[in-house]
């Protein structure tokens, strides 16, 4: 083709492009619950912790987001853990409701846990400063551009847009 668009995690771009360094990514625990409960509040909030303390980094419930994701009316909890080196944990998730029942007091002990996913690579690594989300991944060579949240911010808003952009940086290319 007269342009080639690769949309792939970033550590994948090593094995397909042998000029691109690895860089480091974060891992990621997401605890899945189902709850008979309902959150304080209901709007569809990520809630982030601000405590710097405790495994949680973010909770959300995607059921006040759209109902149809949690069965018979229950609410869907996920909560997310980052880093690599807690993803072997044995008492990860016991860490995490102990965590849930001090925010949200003792309806948290009967969620009902659903299931934990690991992601090894689940975000790139960034630290400031960062790159300008709404520039244009520049090519990584005449006719490849590399696009992804690791040409952005982390987060999958970022990802599609850095796609969007170079999608109109290679029509104004003609």
């Amino acid at each position: 083709g007269r342009n080639v668009v690769l949309a792939t995690a970033q550590n994948a771009l090593p094995a397909l492009l042998s000029e691109q360094p690895s860089l480091p990514t974060i891992g990621e625990s997401c605890f899945y619950y189902s709850a008979d409960w309902l959150p304080p509040f209901r709007e569809p909030f990520l809630l982030l912790n601000g405590e710097g303390r405790g495994p949680i980094n973010n909770i959300a419930f995607p059921s006040l987001v759209a109902p149809h994701y949690s069965g018979s009316g229950k609410t869907l909890i996920a909560a997310v853990v980052l880093g690599k080196e807690r993803m072997a944990q044995d008492n990860l998730e016991q860490r995490v409701r102990d965590q849930c029942i001090d925010w949200f007091g003792r309806p948290a002990e009967t969620w009902k846990h659903i299931q934990t996913f690991r992601i090894e690579h689940a975000l790139p690594v960034q630290e400031p400063p960062t790159m300008n989300p709404y520039a244009a991944p520049e090519p990584a060579s005449k006719n490849l551009r590399v696009i992804g949240e690791h040409q952005s911010l982390p987060g999958i808003q970022w990802s599609l847009l850095s796609g969007r952009l170079a999608a109109e940086a290679i029509l104004a290319d003609g």
